[in-house]
């Protein structure tokens, strides 16, 4: 049986997306480190490491089928503005979320607010031991009632800006928790959530609480909603304050108008390297690194309970009861998983 030795964490047909050649196989590339544009790269070269998901290829081949399954979907909302049916929206929203979860990057976040919490170097073995990509995307299952109440707006592009993507797409942000000032805001569960993808130089993907906000559908029928100049900016901000290594995008994009993004959002890129650790005596608690710029989208307001809303004394809130419930409910979550592996270190 044949094993793929190269597992792409950010899938090919995604990034052809943004490859403006016939062939679609090329696609503009900025390092980040080096400063240095890379023109016309093989999207068949990127975002991929050899046996990142393990060596028996079964993580890699559910991936793939996710990818064969939500791939044309993501072709006809670019072509027809439409998401058509529910299936099609919660196969995106599940494709979403294995993408969240499956960046290398997010391995050293993760690994980054474990050393915070438990005062250990990042060489140290308990690290070697952390939530590795393999097992972030195994559980990405149980993460998957989360996707309730959210629905899909398409932002369309309206300037002659492109959209931009980078190594690590998907941007979690909660304008409803920035607003009220909350520690936590932007996880799966969490009240007011706003899940952010880029799917082409024209057209982001918004996932929206449908408590907290109220889209403003101009186009009649249509959940789409048409995206200016600021907006735009801010958009493409994210994608780099979040990438790991590399921003994608096409030829029509300028590179001076990308060093804009660098210029005014690298202090909030370097917080993102940054867990807070918070002590309240005995207890500490380890705040990882949100992005907050103040992100504002005209065409998805607050609704009127989001307007009203005002935040307890809570650290997060779910976005509804049943959450709570489940994560109750479960044996096991992200947060025991690590405390079995510190106590499993210490003995």
């Amino acid at each position: 049986m044949y094993k793929r030795k190269d597992h792409h964490y950010v899938p090919q047909f995604y990034l052809r997306n943004f490859s403006s050649n016939d062939s679609r196989n090329c696609v503009n590339l900025y390092n980040l480190k080096q400063g240095k544009l890379i023109p016309q790269v093989s999207i068949k070269e990127q975002a991929k490491e050899k046996y990142l998901y393990g060596e028996d290829d079964i993580i890699e081949s559910k991936l793939s089928e996710i990818e064969s399954s939500t791939a044309p979907i993501i072709k006809r909302i670019i072509e027809t503005e439409r998401f058509g049916s529910q299936d099609d929206k919660d196969q995106v929203l599940r494709f979403i979320m294995y993408q969240y979860s499956r960046i290398v990057h997010r391995e050293k976040l993760m690994k980054q607010q474990m050393s915070a919490l438990w005062g250990t170097e990042l060489d140290d073995p308990i690290m070697n031991k952390g939530l590795s990509v393999k097992e972030m995307v195994e559980m990405v299952e149980e993460q998957l009632p989360y996707l309730q109440f959210l629905d899909l707006l398409l932002l369309k592009n309206s300037t002659d800006i492109p959209f931009i993507t980078s190594d690590n797409p998907v941007v979690l942000y909660n304008h409803l928790m920035e607003k009220n000032a909350s520690m936590v805001s932007a996880g799966w569960a969490n009240k007011g959530l706003q899940v952010i993808i880029p799917l082409s130089p024209d057209y982001t993907l918004l996932a929206y609480d449908i408590f907290m906000y109220k889209p403003d559908k101009v186009v009649s029928g249509k959940d789409i909603v048409r995206v200016r100049e600021q907006e735009v900016k801010q958009l493409n901000g994210l994608q780099y304050i979040n990438a790991a290594k590399n921003l994608f995008f096409d030829e029509s994009m300028d590179l001076e108008i990308v060093k804009t993004y660098i210029e005014q959002y690298q202090v909030k890129r370097r917080e993102m390297q940054e867990p807070r650790l918070i002590s309240l005596g005995s207890f500490r608690l380890v705040i990882g690194p949100e992005i907050r710029i103040n992100l504002n989208i005209t065409g998805c307001k607050l609704s009127m309970a989001g307007r009203r809303y005002r935040r307890n004394n809570r650290m997060a809130e779910f976005r509804h009861d049943d959450f709570e419930r489940y994560r109750a409910s479960r044996d096991k979550t992200v947060e025991g998983f690590m405390e079995d592996i510190r106590k499993g270190n210490s003995q």
